[in-house]
């Protein structure tokens, strides 16, 4: 024959929490299952007179004490989604010390293309990569992904960039000390015969020491004096430097 259980008690029954008198007064919703179903129903006897007995108001309470107590669904995702946060800020500053090395050495980040590998496999960012992962597990592992890994030449120029534009912050900030400053600029053709003006900026620091920091190379398509001047107050504007500052060129 089929018997009916109360959940409620049943799971508070599981924590171990109820007392001695609530579990004898609650047998038959606990462990034989209540059977009497011709008076389930009525008022003095059944469910309605279990549900308003102090066993059943004990155990509602000690249940609801004890999942107050269990991990919320939603702050277990998002904490799993912070270690994942975390673990990717992790990789993120690995490639970018790689790539700080590089450009640090002056070397080239890329190589030829390998289309069985679909990647740069002879290049010096990759091989460097692959130096580094003989002792990070979590490093090989995080290349081993298909997708997301911020390893591709898009990703490498962004952080050459921001690499580039943390560089000439803090130049800005030693030569706008002095206030005073001199534009040396020069233009030449790279091997693509392509037009490219250098800029540099001469300064003098409070111990009077001759610095000349290289800021910029751009190209041109046209080596007009306008198109230069053009050039030069971009890089002086990208610099945070006044115009009206400027003592020599």
């Amino acid at each position: 024959m089929q018997a009916a259980f109360c959940f409620t008690c049943v799971k508070a029954a599981e924590t171990n929490s109820l007392s001695t008198q609530t579990l004898s007064q609650g047998d038959a919703f606990l462990r034989k299952g209540y059977q009497n179903w011709k008076h389930a129903l009525e008022k003095a006897r059944g469910f309605q007179k279990h549900e308003m007995s102090q066993a059943h108001k004990e155990a509602t309470i000690r249940y609801v004490k004890s999942s107050s107590n269990q991990p919320d669904v939603v702050d277990m995702v998002s904490s799993e989604a912070e270690k994942q946060r975390f673990k990717n800020r992790q990789m993120l500053l690995k490639i970018l010390t790689n790539i700080r090395f590089l450009a640090r050495q002056g070397l080239p980040l890329r190589g030829s293309w390998n289309k069985e590998y679909n990647i740069e496999i002879d290049s010096n960012f990759h091989q460097l990569i692959l130096l580094r992962c003989k002792n990070q597990r979590d490093l090989q592992s995080w290349l081993d992904q298909s997708t997301d890994k911020y390893t591709s030449p898009k990703m490498q120029n962004e952080m050459l960039q921001v690499l580039a534009l943390g560089i000439l912050k803090e130049l800005s900030s030693r030569i706008l000390s002095p206030e005073f400053y001199t534009v040396m600029a020069d233009e030449s053709a790279d091997v693509s015969n392509e037009e490219q003006v250098v800029i540099c900026i001469r300064w003098i620091d409070e111990e009077l020491f001759a610095h000349e920091d290289f800021v910029s190379l751009k190209p041109v398509a046209k080596c007009t004096s306008e198109m230069i001047v053009d050039v030069i107050k971009a890089a002086i504007d990208q610099m945070r430097l006044k115009l009206s500052d400027l003592r020599g060129q």
